[in-house]
């Protein structure tokens, strides 16, 4: 089960998939499902640890192009579903031996470096996956849905204490400023 894992850090194909792409990432807001969004029309969706149920479609879409998964929130998807994951957590990496399609791994030196950015010792997948996207992207078009930066999310009502997502939405908002094509979808 904790076999020694090979990672994989060579985003090409991530990358070729995204350049020139108009990009949806779609974070886990309850916000996000009180209008109807036109997630599906971008040219790539990538979802947060988890993808949709059918009687959330209308509001949210059901297309999902890269799945960006973190510890307990998406660990079944691994299996679920033959898509190319990027998984975003260093310590429990060991179960992506178990992984359906292509995975990927988020660099433990960038996870390092963004826990020192944030001043944080537990950053999200939401804001570790906007992170890789800037790291392996030279100026992304992304439009960011469903990331009011607050605890709690739609797929689970209980309320996560573990991450400091004040701290996330300020670095958030630096990126939108740093970055002409990244903004948010209210």
């Amino acid at each position: 089960y904790k076999k020694k894992k090979k990672y994989q850090h060579n985003f090409d194909y991530i990358k070729d998939k995204l350049k020139k792409k108009n990009i949806a990432l779609v974070g886990n807001s309850p916000q996000l499902l009180r209008k109807i969004n036109k997630i599906d029309s971008f040219d790539i969706v990538i979802r947060i640890n988890i993808i949709p149920s059918k009687k959330i479609h209308r509001q949210i879409g059901k297309k999902c192009d890269l799945l960006f998964l973190q510890g307990s929130g998406g660990t079944h998807w691994l299996l679920e579903k033959n898509i190319t994951k990027l998984w975003l957590e260093h310590k429990s990496s060991h179960i992506t031996n178990y992984a359906n399609g292509n995975i990927f791994h988020y660099p433990l030196k960038w996870e390092k470096e963004l826990t020192r950015i944030l001043k944080t010792i537990n950053p999200s997948a939401g804001v570790k996956s906007i992170h890789f996207l800037t790291k392996i992207l030279k100026n992304p078009k992304i439009t960011l849905f469903g990331f009011n930066h607050d605890h709690g999310n739609w797929y689970r009502h209980n309320f996560n204490r573990n991450h400091e997502y004040k701290k996330e939405g300020k670095y958030f908002e630096y990126l939108v400023k740093k970055y002409n094509n990244i903004k948010y979808s209210f």
